[in-house]
């Protein structure tokens, strides 16, 4: 879902679908916004769980868990632990012990080291069909190179390009390959 509704559009379709989990990335920059959007869902849907991933909540997941709002928080590449994460609580197991989870419990936090990576080339391929690549070009996006309304935002490896000091080697354990 390309979340640019209005945030009653998010909320219909979050109570249409009985969404019960929400996964928020953020880059420190983000993180106000991020927090922000965690709150105002918790008190829109109760019961809803928050589950941070990105570069912020990776290199400091205790001050994310911390907040009071976020669940849980992915540490590093999130595919594995993520569809770990809602498979242990779709079938209601606890899900303490997974790699790169980490979760708060009666003020104590816990976490794991990250998750294995793994190869991209063993991934299925995305369900572009899935995607409404007309809302995308809808997007007034800074990122468009070169400026153009039919552009999308590809990721076609892992890691940073950016080898930024205070980042790089906390949150991106591999290099941008």
């Amino acid at each position: 879902m390309i979340v640019e509704e209005s945030t009653d559009d998010v909320d219909r379709y979050l109570h249409a679908n009985n969404v019960g989990i929400v996964g928020i990335a953020c880059m420190t920059c983000e993180l106000p916004n991020a927090l922000s959007e965690a709150w105002r869902l918790k008190e829109n849907h109760p019961g809803i769980k928050i589950v941070f991933g990105g570069a912020h909540p990776s290199a400091d997941p205790e001050e994310c868990l911390k907040l009071g709002v976020v669940d849980y928080v992915v540490v590093g590449e999130g595919e594995l632990p993520l569809a770990a994460l809602l498979d242990a609580l779709e079938s209601g197991r606890r899900p303490q012990g997974i790699l790169g989870l980490w979760s708060m419990e009666n003020g104590t936090v816990w976490g794991n080291s990250s998750a294995p990576i793994p190869n991209v080339e063993e991934l299925p391929m995305p369900a572009y069909a899935q995607l409404e690549l007309a809302k995308y070009f809808q997007l007034d996006s800074p990122w468009h190179f070169p400026k153009s309304k039919k552009a999308v935002q590809y990721g076609s490896s892992r890691g940073c390009p950016s080898h930024c000091s205070y980042c790089h080697k906390t949150v991106y354990v591999r290099p941008f390959m």
